[in-house]
């Protein structure tokens, strides 16, 4: 409930002549939304007035710096962004999943994809359970031809109680298709990742998921953005000041 309370926003917008107080979830497209400073935008709109308004944007685009709007130059108001300064009317022109929140929402709501190592363990366990599969076919298929090739070989007639030897073989062939399924298999992986993850803690490397262990060993280049940072984790001195001498490059 409080979390539902949290994300309850109020804003202010005019509707037929009048102005009230509407919940973000309620604001529909060409609704007049007037905006003050510390309002968090609910939906995507066009700036209409503006009296020296600026937004932080890094929610969405990830730059820290404010950015002005006005009606000529940046009019385009982005859903989830908070207004720092100012005051101001927009046009709602897009809201709940087609606003610019709720698509990046959508993309982080999709299912997770399955790592290349679980890819392979489900295709080699679907190869088990066919082999034992063809192998107990195979013996329930022996089995039967033995047993009715010595009765024939005997000289002998097919009787009721002969029943219960074959239910014995049909027993057979499902033991053999049930132990064929390694079911130690998924605890072996998870403790070699395990192991894989303080082997990397050993080399300064936190990883707070397993999954990531096997993908990490498979990588071969690293992309980073502008805004992260990789390093030895070891400091060096690039400049130096001592007693009123200035060293630009220490050797």
């Amino acid at each position: 409930k409080l979390k539902d309370k949290k994300n309850k926003k109020l804003g202010k917008v005019r509707r037929g002549g009048g102005e009230g107080q509407v919940c973000g979830y309620g604001i529909l497209g060409g609704d007049i939304v007037v905006i003050e400073t510390g309002d968090i935008l609910a939906a995507d709109g066009i700036l209409l007035e503006a009296d020296n308004m600026k937004c932080d944007e890094s929610a969405m685009t990830g730059e820290s710096d404010m950015i002005k709007k006005t009606p000529e130059k940046a009019p385009f108001l982005l859903s989830g962004c908070q207004v720092t300064e100012g005051l101001g009317k927009m046009m709602v022109v897009c809201v709940g999943p087609n606003s610019e929140t709720g698509r990046t929402m959508a993309l982080l709501q999709t299912p997770p994809e399955d790592t290349p190592l679980q890819i392979k363990l489900e295709g080699l366990a679907d190869r088990i359970a066919r082999v034992g599969l063809i192998a107990a076919t195979a013996i329930l298929i022996l089995l039967v031809l033995k047993f009715f090739g010595q009765m024939y070989m005997e000289g002998r007639s097919f009787e009721m109680h002969m029943v219960s030897q074959l239910v014995k073989f049909f027993i057979t062939a499902v033991t053999i298709v049930v132990v064929a399924v390694p079911e130690g298999l998924p605890l072996a992986v998870t403790i070699s990742l395990a192991y894989s993850m303080m082997k990397m803690l050993k080399d300064m490397n936190l990883v707070r998921h397993l999954e990531a262990c096997e993908t990490m060993g498979g990588a071969t280049n690293i992309c980073s953005d502008k805004t992260g940072t990789l390093t030895k984790n070891v400091m060096t001195v690039v400049k130096g000041w001592i007693a009123g001498e200035k060293f630009e490059k220490v050797d």
